[in-house]
């Protein structure tokens, strides 16, 4: 099922010499026992992040998407590339998609702590626009969730065509992964899903009490099926990352339900 573990070490670089992305990547595939061809298939069933929590410590998240149990208990050493680190503390969370589905909300906040960008043609795309980072978490979602918990075509596409992004705030922040530099986006962002009534209203030329605006059954539906599927989405994204490279510490996110 997916699982979040994390690890806080001790640092005996004491802040001088921050890991590296590829060394992040290098280091989870060794502790999962990646063979030569899942190591260097472009798409994984797990994300990596290491935040430095002060000048002693840094803490190595990992996160794993498919059903199957994660294939990894808690190491007592690590390396990231020569720095030898003692882990200090492990904690793992387990959560099956069904938990992951119970959720609804028609606004959700997400925090981009680590850059994000997305892919497009070999591009890297600055802004995560959110219709494009539901669309690939919903395709994420898909190749790992059992059968029962798969998204059909008709509800993604109830999603996509609902969402809004409602506010931002953040900046650009570069990110160096090897020898190549992708530009991504840390900040704040809040996502909501549209009320197809209250579009009608606002869209009239007359004034309109908005108690007025009385939703069909099939409206109500739709928009009840959005706010599952993005709380559900957004609570999925806190494991699987959002955007880009994510097995490289990029897209990591905090979501506010």
């Amino acid at each position: 099922m997916p699982a979040t573990l994390e690890l806080i070490c001790d640092d005996p670089a004491r802040g001088q010499r921050d890991p590296t992305p590829n060394q992040l990547h290098g280091l989870v595939s060794t502790l999962l026992a990646e063979s030569d061809a899942a190591h260097q298939a472009e798409e994984k069933p797990w994300t990596a992040a290491v935040e430095r929590l002060d000048d002693e410590h840094v803490l190595l998240r990992v996160g794993w998407l498919p059903s199957a149990p994660i294939p990894l208990t808690s190491p007592t050493v690590v390396r990231f590339g020569p720095v030898r680190h003692t882990v200090l503390e492990a904690a793992a969370e387990v959560v099956s998609y069904g938990d992951l589905a119970s959720a609804s909300a028609e606004e959700v906040g997400w925090e981009l702590i680590t850059p994000t960008w997305l892919s497009r043609s070999g591009t890297a795309l600055p802004f995560p626009d959110p219709v494009r980072v539901l669309a690939r978490l919903v395709q994420r979602w898909n190749e790992h969730c059992p059968d029962s918990a798969r998204i059909p075509e008709r509800a993604r596409r109830t999603l996509l065509d609902r969402v809004k992004l409602q506010a931002w705030s953040g900046r650009t922040w570069a990110m160096s992964i090897g020898h190549a530099e992708r530009v991504g986006f840390v900040g704040r962002l809040v996502v909501g899903v549209k009320d197809p009534a209250l579009h009608a209203v606002s869209s009239q030329d007359t004034d309109v009490e908005l108690g007025a605006a009385q939703k069909s059954p099939s409206d109500a539906a739709e928009l009840a099926l959005a706010s599952r599927l993005l709380a559900a989405l957004s609570r999925f994204a806190e494991i699987s990352g959002a955007g880009a490279q994510t097995t490289y510490g990029a897209g990591q996110l905090r979501v506010h339900l």
